[in-house]
């Protein structure tokens, strides 16, 4: 008898014929801790990993490199009843694979698809039940957990733990917790079939899964001889990387028609009778040809709607909004940064205005809506009246928003795709049963200050339809500097670093970026190299400039360069601490100094990044060993470091006093408690900077908290904010989240010849202009009180600039009650909790007192 489903096969249904069989690999393996030659052989050598799966080099494994795709050749083409795949998962975020897809060819190596083993394996042998492993291998692996896992245990389970510290008690007691969770979820599997009927020299398993794949042995059965003979099931299937794309979109565009299929089911409740039958055999038609529904074409996005069956799915909707008395086109306005429904009925309620107060020289945005309750798609036709400049103004810029799905399956409508006018009109469409939402961005530069009522005149509908357009333009002028500094890993040094940033589009993504006030651009190591040195450490023949001085070209007017040295123990030979590595170190850090005052720049403008978020001893030792010569060489080069440590007292204190810049992840920041925050702020009081930074994972990240993160730095006295990153995009164009292999960080949608904007970084800017106000009105106060001038203007500065940022972040979930267990600790899109209206009812209080004290004083 074979052995049982997941165990390592004693007993075997028929001969093993993959065994020392040779294969290929795409990508190739890139899992530190298993990843080494014999990955070469390993998946067919017999041998099956003994100890902690991923930790063996006995073990292929691939990280955020989705799919992977596993290629045997058996030699010559042989009858198959079977295959197997070992694997382990459970823990530590390792997931079961979500599909292992089949595939086999003779000589042509034109493949055709037989199943998904995961499924088979599934008919056969019942659920996945894991092998646990013994508390001896345990044991005998004497695994440790580092304070990031501790740490982030305590941040995920607030609820068990009442304490606000981790002292050494609790620190024993999550240990004993992790190791338990760790025995209990951890396990090993064996996915196999022996029902097959297939034939082939190739065999390649298609695996998908995220964010890691692991796998130390795969297994071919021999089937029949005259097995040879059939026909290959199916179409042959020529590039197994398209194959395994067409995969991932056609599992996001079953999940988007599953999910608004089961919503709009639940949305018909209440309606008519007749209607809602229509609506639910129509979702139901739709439902019973899911395999259909699912095609796309060569140039396929993610934009919603996704195909003509998704087109059906959302028409329904218009049939709910008619039995619910929607006109067939519907404006209305919802508040700015809120997210906007896919499935649900308008609030029409709301007065329909579009409404702006600004100043001159920043930029500002609105918005109104229309959604389409008619069976067929609309164009709106529309223009923009009653403004300085005539018709359409040149300084208000007119965006349609896209609606596009993510990889977590949550559609969002963040895409800023712009509108030009045509014939003094611009037209955008919206699909029926959907809401197109219409973005205004304004810039008046030279624009006389006033209260200007003009109307949106909609020429599209029957007899017209006008609704207020109002701009509110203060006496004020926004300065040419900001004062707080944006950036975020943005790596446009290099073409090709994250895959979407190409020769095509690099110049387009660096303009955008500055557009949007990001002043403090990224690099890579490769922007500092070293020069030659002698024997003790002394610079012989300087590092070539040309790759720095194309980076610094593309950001002539940066407020600061940061570079992430990624640095390691040793500077060329020499040991950290040596005498030659000291000379060495100040050597280049004083030959890139004096580089940068000879392209015009100061070195203080420039900061570096040694060993990216530490939280171990041994990355503040390596920190410290490269900062002091670096401080000693004193060239005014700043040392940047995105500290990570949940508990500040178990860094390195002089690491820390070493640094010029502190930048504590925000989350943690805010969560950590107020003797936390309480340490940063003495060190930022002893002249090291404070800066803030944080992971924007994904569209779902609510756009506000990105803003709101400006707000803090106001009131901590921060001085910059970063997210990660700026052109990250998973891997994948924006515009296809489905192909993405890890979580798109990128706040601007980007393919490989374009950007597009995006309210994640329109938000960002309107952040950093907020904090602007506080500047110009703190600014305002001290020049005002050095006047010796008094009265009630003067208090209610006093008083908005003191209580106004604590307000705003304390009620939106920015002061110090992070939620860990809400979805991105409460920062995610789809939180109603959040009032995303009280930033700008603040900032227009500063307006209004901004131009009281200067037109008074």
């Amino acid at each position: 008898m074979p052995s049982a489903p997941g165990t390592i096969p004693t007993d075997r249904p028929s001969e093993n014929i993959a065994l020392g069989a040779t294969y290929t690999l795409e990508p190739g393996p890139n899992y530190g801790l298993c990843t080494d030659p014999g990955d070469a052989e390993q998946l067919t050598d017999g041998v099956y990993t003994d100890g902690y799966f991923w930790a063996q080099e006995s073990t292929v494994g691939w990280q955020e490199k989705t799919p992977s795709i596993l290629t045997l050749d058996l030699g010559a083409v042989k009858p198959i009843r079977g295959v197997s795949f070992h694997t382990a998962a459970g823990f530590a975020d390792v997931r079961w694979p979500l599909t292992i897809r089949l595939l086999v060819a003779g000589e042509d190596r034109e493949f055709h698809e037989i199943g998904d083993l995961v499924q088979l394996s599934a008919e056969q042998h019942g659920p996945l039940v894991p092998t646990k492993a013994s508390d001896a291998m345990w044991d005998r692996e004497g695994m440790r957990f580092n304070d990031a896992e501790i740490y982030d245990h305590f941040d995920r389970h607030r609820d068990r733990y009442p304490q606000k510290d981790v002292t050494p008690e609790l620190r024993q007691q999550i240990l004993q917790n992790l190791n338990e969770q760790r025995a209990a979820q951890y396990g090993t599997y064996r996915y196999w079939t022996d029902r097959l009927r297939t034939h082939g020299r190739y065999v390649s398993l298609v695996v998908w899964n995220e964010p890691y794949t692991f796998v130390d042995e795969i297994e071919v059965y021999a089937g029949e001889p005259e097995w040879v003979n059939e026909p290959l099931p199916g179409p042959a299937i020529p590039d197994l990387k398209a194959y395994a794309g067409r995969l991932a979109i056609q599992k996001g565009i079953r999940t988007r028609l599953v999910r608004d299929i089961e919503a709009l089911r639940e949305a018909a409740d209440g309606i008519p009778v007749r209607t809602r039958n229509d609506i639910l055999g129509e979702l139901t038609a739709v439902e019973e040809e899911l395999g259909s529904a699912t095609a796309f074409g060569d140039d396929f996005q993610a934009v919603l709607p996704l195909n003509s069956w998704h087109e059906r799915v959302l028409r329904t909707q218009a049939w709910l909004w008619r039995a619910r008395g929607l006109e067939p086109l519907a404006f209305w306005r919802s508040n700015l940064w809120d997210p906007l429904p896919l499935i649900g009925t308008p609030d029409t309620a709301a007065e329909l205005a579009v409404e702006v107060h600004l100043m001159r020289k920043e930029f500002r945005a609105a918005a109104f809506n229309v959604s389409n309750s008619s069976d067929e798609p609309l164009q709106v036709t529309f223009r923009l009246s009653g403004l300085p400049g005539g018709d359409n103004p040149a300084y208000v810029t007119v965006h349609q928003v896209a609606w596009t799905d993510t990889r977590s399956g949550v559609p969002v409508a963040a895409a800023l795709p712009e509108v030009a006018a045509e014939n003094d009109l611009y037209a955008v469409t919206v699909p029926s049963g959907m809401t197109r939402q219409v973005w205004l961005t304004f810039h008046p530069v030279d624009v006389v200050p006033g209260i200007y009522e003009g109307e949106v005149v909609v020429e599209s509908v029957s007899g017209g339809k006008r609704f207020p357009l109002r701009m509110h333009l203060y006496p004020l002028d926004f300065p040419e500097k900001q004062s707080l500094h944006l950036g975020g890993w943005d790596y446009t040094d290099r073409v090709g670093h994250f895959p979407l940033l190409t020769e095509k589009n690099r110049s387009a993504i660096v303009e955008h970026l500055r557009e949007h006030l990001v002043d403090s651009p990224w690099a890579l190591k490769l922007a500092l190299p070293r020069g030659t040195h002698d024997a003790q450490g002394a610079m012989t023949a300087p590092p070539n400039t040309d790759y720095f001085d194309a980076w610094i070209e593309l950001w002539p007017d940066a407020a600061q360069y940061l570079v992430f040295a990624k640095v390691g123990n040793h500077f060329e030979s020499w040991p950290m601490g040596t005498p030659e590595f000291n000379t060495a170190v100040k050597a280049w850090i004083t030959f890139w100094a004096q580089h940068m005052m000879a392209k015009g720049l100061q070195p203080e403008q420039f900061g570096l990044l040694l060993v990216d978020e530490p939280d171990e001893p041994w990355q503040d030792e390596r920190i410290l060993a490269w900062a002091k010569p670096i401080r000693e060489a004193e060239t005014g080069v700043r040392i940047w470091e995105d500290t990570n440590h949940r508990d500040m007292d178990r860094a390195n204190q002089a690491m820390i006093d070493a640094c010029h810049v502190l930048c504590p992840n925000y989350a943690t920041f805010l969560r950590q408690g107020q003797e936390y925050r309480d340490y940063y702020l003495k060190k930022r009081d002893q002249g090291i900077g404070l800066e803030f930074y944080a992971a924007w994972t994904g569209r779902v990240f609510d756009p506000y908290a990105g803003r709101l993160m400006a707000w803090t730095s106001w009131r901590y006295g921060a001085t910059a904010i970063y997210m990660w990153s700026l052109t990250d995009t998973g891997g994948a164009s924006s515009w296809n989240e489905y192909l993405t292999f890890k979580d798109a960080y990128s706040p601007v949608f980007i393919d490989e010849d374009s950007v597009t904007a995006g309210k994640h970084l329109e938000a960002a800017r309107e952040g950093v202009q907020d904090y602007e106000y506080f500047a110009m009105l703190d600014r305002a106060i001290r020049k005002a009180s050095a006047q010796g001038k008094t009265g009630p203007e003067m208090e209610e500065a006093r008083r908005l600039l003191e209580s106004l940022p604590a307000s705003v972040c304390d009620a939106s979930g920015h002061g110090g009650g992070i939620d860990s267990n809400q979805p991105l600790g409460g920062f995610h899109w789809l939180n109603e909790k959040v009032d995303r209206t009280l930033a700008d009812r603040a900032r227009i209080q500063v307006l209004e007192t901004l131009t009281a004290l200067v037109e008074h004083h």
